[in-house]
């Protein structure tokens, strides 16, 4: 059940990044601005901020959650971009490295759908889409105001609105997948 499952999902993200940790120290020993660092360094970014996340997974604190899950989405997705072999990705990591502006940081999501649905992965993936929904609660948006007022009504007078359980259920279960998926594009 997804008790269980939570329960285990901090070790199970703990050896991840501990494999992380150990693969990004001899990429960076090799080559501080290679391929390999960039994906390391940002499965490491993507672990870092899902270890957080559990701890906010609450309706006290579903905003911050909200905003975590973005970030994590984030570093993860450009994971996986960053790990296509070919000279347009190698461009982009180079200024990702030099701290462009330029959406260095934005993953390529249709790419990402493309690559993922040749695979036959059993994910629904929809990068992109899911990326733009979260990115709608991670922005001060209306959207996210409103959220952030359910929230917020809920820890000062206990009254449920539009987040309940079945939501924090939902949100638990989410970030078991998010482990899942790190994992898979680490891998």
């Amino acid at each position: 059940n997804l008790d269980g499952i939570l329960e285990a999902a901090p070790n199970v993200l703990e050896a991840l990044t501990r494999e992380l940790f150990i693969k990004a120290d001899a990429a960076m020993r090799a080559d501080k601005e290679s391929q390999l660092t960039a994906c390391l360094q940002l499965g490491l970014r993507a672990a870092s901020i899902m270890h957080g996340m559990s701890k906010v997974l609450d309706l006290h604190t579903f905003d911050a959650y909200e905003t975590l899950n973005r970030a994590a989405v984030e570093a993860r997705n450009l994971l996986m971009h960053f790990r296509f072999n070919d000279e347009d990705t190698r461009r982009k990591i180079g200024y990702w490295f030099a701290g462009a502006k330029d959406n260095a940081w934005k993953a390529d999501h249709a790419r990402l759908d493309q690559f993922l649905t040749k695979q036959n992965v059993l994910i629904n993936s929809q990068l992109g889409a899911n990326w733009s929904k979260m990115s709608v609660l991670a922005h001060p948006t209306k959207y996210a105001a409103d959220n952030s007022t359910v929230v917020i009504i809920n820890r000062m007078t206990g009254r449920l609105n539009s987040i309940d359980s079945t939501n924090i259920t939902s949100k638990r279960a989410d970030h078991v997948v998010g482990i899942a998926r790190l994992f898979l594009a680490t891998i």
